[in-house]
């Protein structure tokens, strides 16, 4: 009995075709899925971001709308259709009627103060007369309310102040705050929110936020939290009417707390795959294709005259089995 010759004339076996054809397909196949679920998570992690973006100018907007309708009550305390207390705090001789437009303008703007909240202080000031008084819902100290005059103060004496100026920042203290004033007849009207309170009700200690008031040149107003230590995604929403804007900090973790994880789950999912490739189309290779591929290297060295050809016996009843049976009985008839 000769020997098969499994690589006669050097050319592939069309059983190794197929062997590689499955392997490139099931291969590509898992490439697709993996490559598909990294960009699903690239994108969960993109929808984090924007929702993330999207809480902070949702803030945004609160703020600015209440900066501008605490603006828009201080014009109607000095209007002249609305602000009968404030001009005759300004212009009237009769010192009753001042006392009398002092104590009602005063309750009225506690009664703006109690809307607007409770960290708000506003204050009127009609230098003229030497009028000042100051309206706050939190029962400011003394000597936090002494230097907000004198601040107050300071600042009316070096600045030109003007219906269109934005909020602007005004430090107390060393306490920052954001200041509206408007000039109207020969007096003054003015409201002032603590920085930090802006940013208090945006905070929240278990996110590792850190937030910052930053003014138009990015410098630091204000902040809570402390730095976080890694990689960081950082937004800055700039408050309109103002000269201020807020900026977040929060590590990447934060917002792409699956995203690692995902990967590694998804890696080792396709290296899992990859070597149960191999394993079972090694397996197919030596049960089927290989058995296959001599059956026909001896149908071919019988065809073409070596009548000695013979298939090795193989003692079980598979449908392998049964071919090299059927190919040596032909053989020997």
């Amino acid at each position: 009995m000769k020997g098969i010759n499994m690589g006669e004339n050097g050319k592939k076996s069309i059983f190794k075709k197929v062997l590689w054809s499955m392997g490139a397909v099931m291969t590509g196949a898992i490439l697709i899925i993996e490559i598909s679920s990294l960009l699903l998570i690239h994108k969960d992690g993109q929808r984090a971001q924007e929702l993330f973006e999207d809480t902070i100018d949702s803030y945004g907007v609160f703020w600015e709308n209440k900066l501008n309708e605490t603006s828009r009550m201080m014009l109607s305390f000095i209007s002249a259709e609305t602000g009968a207390l404030y001009s005759q705090l300004c212009n009237s001789e009769d010192k009753l009627t001042v006392e009398t437009a002092k104590l009602q303008l005063r309750s009225q703007i506690a009664d703006m103060n109690a809307r607007q909240g409770y960290e708000l202080v506003t204050f009127v000031y009609v230098p003229d007369r030497n009028i000042y008084f100051s309206v706050d819902e939190k029962n400011t100290s003394y000597l936090k309310s002494q230097g907000i005059k004198e601040n107050v103060f300071d600042y009316i004496a070096h600045n030109t102040i003007a219906s269109k100026d934005k909020w602007s920042v005004l430090y107390v203290q060393d306490t920052p705050y954001l200041l509206k004033i408007y000039h109207m007849e020969n007096g003054y009207i003015g409201s002032l929110y603590p920085a930090g309170h802006i940013l208090e009700g945006l905070y929240d200690q278990e996110e590792n936020w850190v937030l910052e008031m930053v003014d138009r040149a990015g410098n630091t107003v204000a902040h809570m939290g402390e730095p976080y230590k890694g990689m960081t995604v950082s937004y800055d929403r700039f408050l309109e009417y103002t000269d201020a804007g807020i900026r977040v900090t929060i590590g990447s973790g934060r917002l792409y707390s699956n995203k690692g994880t995902g990967v590694l789950i998804l890696m080792g999912a396709m290296l899992f795959a990859s070597l149960l490739i191999f394993l079972v189309l090694g397996r197919q290779t030596r049960d089927v294709f290989e058995p296959l591929e001599r059956l026909r290297a001896a149908m071919e060295n019988y065809s073409g005259g070596d009548m000695d050809t013979r298939l090795p016996v193989v003692h079980d009843n598979s449908q392998i089995a049964n071919l090299f049976r059927t190919f040596n009985n032909m053989a020997d008839q």
